[in-house]
């Protein structure tokens, strides 16, 4: 009897055991889950993200509708004396590369290309200076053909890090969005300065009476704060000039806020039926 019972105790005791390790291990996959979700790229040493304005792209035709927009982001992932990978972000769209590294006196050299399945990517040959965390080289497309062959950059890396107090500056209160054929303005009103849709969760007097092209910016710059990398040329136009805009992706939906998804439903579903500012000036 006092066998049968000892080995009761045991079967008890290891599955206690056993299940206090599945907890503990679930546990532990949760918070490395949340760490992943939660953050940015590793963004130490000369991990991280590298942008400027003086981007310089040459067409290889005499028009491109994408000229106008010069920002381009380099997201370093991994880099060593003998590999690196990363990204390329520019114009709302995204492209991974990977390639070989040369490193001297705290210099790499950098020949990376992007999947050659697409014949819109090309190939990267750059210097990253490591101490300086600067980048500065070219990329040429595969396809000589394109629109754009060759893009010569000059990148300093700057830390990103979400806010969700920040604001638009004061002068987007009188901002022009756009034009309508006739030349009439679409003007911006102060609300898109003093409405924060990621720190207050916005009830529907807060944007029931506002103007449409209002909704959308303040609806825009929740993702903008994120880093959101935007295809519409109007708002890379408008939010690009933004001094703490920094385009590092194009999908941060994962990375929003209870309340910033809810203030998203609210101003979307008054956005479709509101009204443009339109006020008629001489061009």
């Amino acid at each position: 009897m006092k066998k049968i019972i000892f080995y009761i105790f045991v079967v008890i005791f290891f599955i206690a055991c056993n299940n206090k390790k599945n907890n503990t291990e679930t546990e532990n996959q949760q918070e490395i889950d949340a760490e992943i979700t939660t953050n940015t790229i590793n963004q130490d040493g000369v991990y991280g993200y590298y942008f400027a304005d003086n981007t310089i792209r040459i067409p290889s035709q005499s028009e491109d509708e994408d000229l106008d927009s010069k920002n381009l982001t380099i997201a370093i992932y991994e880099i060593n004396d003998k590999m690196v990978a990363g990204q390329r972000i520019i114009n709302g769209s995204a492209s991974d590369f990977v390639g070989t590294v040369t490193k001297e006196n705290g210099i790499y050299l950098v020949e990376a290309d992007e999947p050659k399945s697409d014949n819109k990517n090309g190939r990267f040959l750059f210097y990253l200076n490591e101490k300086e965390r600067t980048i500065k080289g070219e990329w040429v497309a595969y396809d000589a053909n394109s629109n754009v062959k060759k893009i010569l950059f000059e990148l300093k890396k700057e830390k990103f890090t979400y806010n969700k107090d920040i604001n638009l500056d004061e002068y987007f209160g009188f901002t022009t969005l756009g034009y309508s054929s006739d030349g009439t303005a679409e003007m911006a009103t102060e609300s898109v300065i003093y409405i924060n849709a990621s720190n207050v969760l916005l009830e529907a007097n807060d944007v029931s009476n506002l103007y449409k092209g209002d909704l959308e910016l303040i609806r825009n710059t929740i993702f903008a704060r994120h880093g959101f990398a935007f295809q519409s040329r109007k708002m890379r136009f408008l939010l690009e000039g933004v001094n703490w805009y920094v385009p590092i992706s194009t999908d941060v939906y994962a990375k929003l806020t209870a309340i910033e998804k809810k203030n998203i439903d609210l101003i979307k579903r008054y956005e479709e039926y509101a009204e443009r500012n339109y006020q008629f000036f001489a061009r």
